[in-house]
């Protein structure tokens, strides 16, 4: 970022954010290879056990963690659901699920409850094939993204820095975990250009399902929205953390993002839209919101009903004293210098309204906020000739950075 060297006022130098375009998500395409009947060269179906699966695989799934979508299936679909679990859980070919009397609608929305609750399972891709007889599907052939050798390196892989990641989490609050998770993913990771370009271009190689699940951030440090948001939902289930995983559009877009429960309360975060392209600022206006406020451009696309994020105690901003109520130099002021204590080097504040926020913005624009900045050379003995700023109108915050 460049700064601008002036000693008798403030930089008026806006950076913009420049969120990555989004990509849809979720969307479960299904091939109807035959109708009924046996070819040769089709796999034959099976019922798979836990004994088809492998130790390693075993071992990777935590099976404590809280899988929200489930809870929302019906009876059959719950069977479907378990029945695809252990089936891709052993990498198997073809899974029989014709006990469950599923239609092609009704096997879409497990499949893909199924991906939004187990980030883990990063191995199935968003397609597979069905095998019917009439409307009710039989078999179910999954796509998989990377053979079984290769997962179990992967693994492998994904173990050593979860490992290392969570245990940096130990003696810490919800709250506290989230925002390491969160900050560690915003920072380390960044948007794969290169792989957005090929997925709205219908290319899909190993680059860009890479960039679509947590082996992505965790190991190549580049994500799609997937990407980000699955392992942002894996971290913190490892962590004990209820986090899912969500989808819809954002800007006519398809986009991916997380609801998480801290203290009982649900929370909107999106890592992605944290995270600018072109920019080395973190956002976090989207950190730890409600439905108001993330619903000013997202919108849920999903195929059962997701909790109400109602939560306002870890917002951000109301949790870390940002929250601006009403303008006045005092309360800016209060702000700065709390920030600057914190040794980040930056300070991110949140108008109430529009009234706080216009004046806020008329405050830089007139450069009557410089007085606000004279207390930080007052207490710390620190001039600040220059400083960089960002305006995010929709969601009224504004980022100084020292």
């Amino acid at each position: 970022m460049n700064r601008r060297d002036s000693s008798s006022s403030f930089s008026t130098a806006v950076i913009l954010l420049i969120c990555a375009s989004l990509i849809a998500y979720g969307i479960i395409k299904f091939v109807i290879p035959m109708l009924s009947g046996t070819l040769a060269d089709v796999p034959a179906a099976k019922n798979y056990t836990y004994a088809d699966v492998n130790e390693n695989t075993k071992g990777f799934i935590n099976e404590n963690v809280y899988r929200y979508g489930r809870t929302q299936l019906s009876a059959n679909e719950q069977k479907a659901y378990d029945i695809l679990l252990v089936g891709v859980l052993a990498h198997g070919s073809r899974i029989t699920i014709e006990e469950c009397g599923l239609n092609l609608k009704g096997l879409q929305k497990v499949y893909s409850t199924l991906r939004n609750d187990y980030p883990e399972i990063f191995w199935i891709g968003s397609s597979c094939k069905v095998y019917t007889a009439g409307k009710t599907i039989t078999d179910c052939l999954p796509n998989y993204l990377f053979d079984e050798d290769i997962c179990e390196k992967m693994i492998a892989n994904i173990e050593v820095v979860r490992d290392t990641l969570v245990a940096g989490t130990n003696g810490r609050t919800e709250y506290e975990k989230a925002m390491y998770f969160f900050d560690y993913i915003v920072r380390s990771t960044d948007y794969d250009m290169d792989s957005y370009d090929k997925s709205i271009a219908g290319e899909e190689d190993e680059g860009t399902a890479l960039a679509s699940c947590i082996y992505g951030v965790l190991l190549k440090n580049s994500a799609l929205c997937e990407g980000y948001s699955k392992a942002f939902q894996y971290l913190c289930n490892c962590a004990g953390v209820n986090c899912i995983y969500v989808t819809g559009k954002s800007h006519d877009q398809g986009h991916a993002w997380n609801y998480i429960q801290l203290d009982g309360e649900w929370y909107a975060v999106d890592t992605t839209w944290s995270d600018p392209v072109g920019s080395d600022i973190t956002t976090y206006a989207y950190c730890m919101i409600n439905d108001a406020a993330i619903s000013r451009d997202h919108t849920l696309q999903m195929d059962y009903s997701v909790p109400a994020c109602t939560g306002v105690k870890y917002n951000y901003y109301t949790y870390n004293g940002f929250d601006l109520q009403a303008y006045s130099d005092t309360a800016v002021t209060d702000m700065f210098l709390r920030a600057y204590a914190k040794g980040k080097g930056f300070a991110e504040i949140r108008c109430a309204n529009q009234v706080s926020y216009d004046t806020f913005v008329a405050a830089i624009q007139n450069q009557t906020i410089y007085d606000c900045f004279q207390k930080i050379y007052d207490v710390y003995g620190v001039k600040l000739s220059s400083v960089d700023y960002v305006l995010m109108e929709k969601a009224m915050v504004l980022h100084f950075e020292f």
